[in-house]
């Protein structure tokens, strides 16, 4: 019986599930909302919500049972203590996936990117993260807090400097910017 795995990379804006058969061949993918517990009002059972809803929606288009997984990877937005890596665990382990590991979504530039397993990763989505794995094994973090924290320069952050620098520009005297222009085209 040919069993499967499923690789996702969860952002807080889209999470990308991509399922392979166990000789590594890709079989489907699918993109759902935002796995990052941060941007839901009601946290973890928002997460909760998407995950499942992708998940089954993956297998169920595969013609696929939970069993029918033998791992997954999970890279999530917003793993950035031991506490939140428990609590998404026990939202996968009510999938019906069994075996399967959770982390911050940055290091899987990591492991997908280094074909030794180490190195550095650095991303910039909605939110900025930098992670490491270094020859021993050992893996750090830095960042993935959000801007209101001091890592800044996701595209949260970024998008809201061009909002205030146009506000500033039309209302407030400031310096005129061509970023004015871009934004309402962008708007319409």
């Amino acid at each position: 019986m040919v069993k499967y795995v499923i690789g996702v990379d969860g952002g807080s804006t889209k999470t990308h599930y991509a399922l392979f058969d166990s000789q590594g061949k890709f079989v489907n993918f699918i993109q759902g909302g935002p796995a990052n517990h941060e941007v839901y009002h009601d946290g973890y059972e928002g997460a909760r919500k998407e995950i499942k809803r992708s998940i089954f929606k993956l297998l169920q288009q595969n013609r696929l049972k939970p069993e029918d997984v033998n791992y997954g990877i999970f890279g999530l937005a917003g793993v950035d203590t031991k506490e939140q890596q428990k609590e998404l665990s026990k939202i996968i382990c009510e999938t019906g996936i069994k075996n399967f590991k959770v982390f911050n979504d940055a290091f899987l530039g990591i492991k997908a990117g280094s074909d030794k397993g180490y190195g550095i990763c650095s991303i910039n989505g909605t939110g900025t993260c930098c992670t490491g794995i270094d020859k021993n094994g050992d893996w750090l973090q830095v960042g993935g807090t959000g801007w209101t924290f001091g890592d800044e320069a996701g595209g949260g952050h970024i998008g809201s400097v061009v909002i205030r620098k146009v506000y500033d520009s039309i209302y407030r005297c400031g310096q005129q910017t061509i970023m004015k222009e871009m934004l309402f085209e962008k708007l319409g």
